[in-house]
């Protein structure tokens, strides 16, 4: 391998070398050729001209005028031909080879001058080029500090220093400003029906959108994510900033075409204001974000303003959030069972199972309470898993003492559904417990049912197909379709507690569950009432002919144990009456 010449653009040595030997091959033809061309040219003349005197090396060449001397090198003579005063000269062939040597050198020299000159020309372009793409490389890499890769929007780094300035000359007497922090509901459902592309382009449209709703005073930035943010100045009074909040919300919520699929989202915004008390951009970030998490949490598609009272709450959920972790590590948790009873006859059909956290200091702390919270921090995922396989353990060892009431429901979230490896866990455990699959049945809320896509969708056919129930928990309270109970093949509805707790003193509540225990039979579902708390209740639902019922007025939540117990003192008393 050559060595570098440490020139750029030069050509090397090799180069020259081959330069040089075609141009003197070249040249020596060419030579040869004008020699033997002028040689053919003299022979032509009259030959009687030319006589040849060697005299002491030296050449004579007389013409009607002058006489010329010439050394040896030149072997001819020429006398002047008659009618013509001057002499015909033939040159020998060592002129003709001198002078082709001579020219063939000059054209090596002219052509390696001209190979320096371009390489020279294209070092130079070499150079002006780099620089260029220097220049815009830096240009580049300027951009993409400040701004999103996706949307075009400013990034989160460049909206903190706006922020912060903004801050300092509040401070300084500048006028009151507010932050709104939007988080677009359910953007994942985008990413995983349509794909990142799709998701990408979505996102960019919404940037478009909010740009074309603000103020040139105003910054709008994407923080990362489907999360957006945007500083609105000069903002007087709350209404202002809840008027740009109607603005934004409006203009996300618009109907969409990306990649030929119309698509409708939401957005919900934190809002927080410049006040007296505000100390930098985090704080303000923070007491936005916090605005922003009481908006999801009121149904979404919506806006909050921050206040001292709400952060004193999402304080408290913060650290029900942290103490929620522990319990998770400490095994803090534990099932309790709530018997399902048949009208007809009254037998023992199925349990609940209910989650319970134990708390070191607050005592059996109400699944309302930190339910909600599980499902915002994630920890619903292993709580879950931990609920699924605690309860086939449980079945199994119901079934080997042969005290196994005929079904065991298990709730399961929106988010347990959505996780990728669902069905692959679900399936895992129930290989692991030995449970049957034909004794297990999925109580799923209408609000899961409405976050599920045609992927989690077909996970539940696929486990119905295995023989799981699926029973749609709290029917009626939520995003009520008939769709439902066709795509998801549905066994059984329960009737939530709201409307069966009035059933007895109002008319329109009667009215529902009625209407719901028909709609099932129609379809040929089985219904379930629950949280059957007298006899008033459970006589108009024997009206009606639910088919079976849950509550304190048969048993409360139970022990395992306790279950087990029960199922023996209710096989036996079936033995003694079978016995009379």
């Amino acid at each position: 391998m050559s060595k570098p010449t440490g020139r750029i653009g030069r050509p090397g040595h090799g180069t020259v070398r081959r330069i040089v030997t075609v141009v003197l091959g070249v040249g020596t033809l060419l030579s040869l050729s004008c020699w033997l061309a002028a040689a053919r040219w003299a022979d032509d003349l009259d030959r009687a001209e030319f006589v040849r005197r060697a005299t002491n090396h030296q050449l004579i060449l007389q013409t009607g005028f002058r006489e010329y001397e010439a050394d040896e090198r030149w072997n001819v003579v020429t006398t002047p031909v008659e009618g013509d005063r001057g002499g015909v000269w033939r040159p020998s062939a060592l002129t003709v080879l001198g002078c082709g040597l001579l020219a063939t050198a000059l054209g090596a020299l002219l052509a390696r001058q001209r190979a320096r000159r371009q390489a020279e020309l294209e070092h130079l372009d070499l150079r002006v080029t780099t620089a260029h793409l220097v220049e815009q490389a830096e240009q580049r890499v300027s951009y993409l500090a400040d701004h999103d890769v996706v949307t075009g929007l400013l990034n989160r780094a460049f909206f903190v220093a706006r922020l912060t300035e903004h801050v300092e000359e509040f401070r300084r007497g500048a006028s009151p400003f507010a932050v709104h922090y939007l988080d677009l509901d359910h953007f994942k459902d985008v990413n995983d029906t349509l794909g990142h592309d799709a998701g990408d382009d979505l996102l960019k449209e919404i940037g478009q959108r909010l740009l074309r709703a603000v103020r040139t005073t105003d910054v709008v930035a994407r923080l990362g994510g489907d999360e957006f943010a945007v500083l609105q100045a000069d903002t007087k009074m709350p209404d202002d900033a809840a008027a740009l909040a109607v603005k934004l919300r409006d203009l996300v919520t618009a109907p969409y075409v990306v990649a030929g699929n119309h698509i409708v989202t939401t957005a919900s915004i934190g809002i927080a204001l410049s006040t007296g008390d505000t100390a930098d951009a985090a704080m303000m970030m923070k007491q936005a974000d916090i605005a922003l998490y009481k908006a999801k949490g009121e149904g979404r598609d919506r806006f909050c303003f921050y206040s001292e009272d709400l952060g004193k709450a999402v304080r408290a959920h913060v650290a029900l959030a942290s103490e929620l972790r522990r319990a998770v590590a400490e095994h803090e948790f534990f099932l309790e069972y709530q018997p399902q009873f048949a009208l007809a006859g009254d037998e023992l059909v199925g349990v609940e199972a209910l989650l319970r956290w134990r708390h070191p200091a607050k005592g059996v702390v109400a699944p309302d309470l930190f339910m909600p919270i599980a499902e915002s921090s994630g920890l619903i995922l292993p709580i879950g898993d931990w609920v699924l396989r605690e309860a086939l353990r449980q079945g199994r060892a119901w079934i080997d003492a042969g005290c196994m009431p005929t079904m065991l429901a298990v709730n399961v979230s929106a988010i347990q559904i959505k996780a990728s490896d669902f069905e692959a866990r679900l399936l895992e455990a129930l290989r692991d417990s030995g449970f049957p699959a034909r004794c297990l049945e999925l109580e799923l809320t209408e609000t899961v049912l409405f976050e599920t896509t045609k992927v989690h969708e077909q996970i539940l056919v696929r486990l119905h197909d295995a023989g799981i129930r699926v029973a749609i928990d709290d029917f009626g309270t939520g995003f009520s379709s008939l769709a439902y109970l066709m795509r998801f093949h549905t066994d059984r509805l329960k009737i939530a507690q709201t409307f069966v707790r009035h059933i007895a003193t109002d008319e329109h509540a009667a009215s529902i569950v009625k209407a719901a225990v028909s709609l099932a039979q129609a379809l040929r579902l089985s219904v379930v009432a629950e949280g059957v708390e007298s006899p008033g209740q459970l006589e108009m639902l024997r009206r009606f002919g639910c088919d079976a019922v849950q509550g304190y007025l048969y048993a409360p939540p139970l022990s395992a144990d306790a279950v087990a117990d029960l199922v023996r003192a209710r096989r036996s008393a079936t033995l003694a009456l079978a016995a009379e």
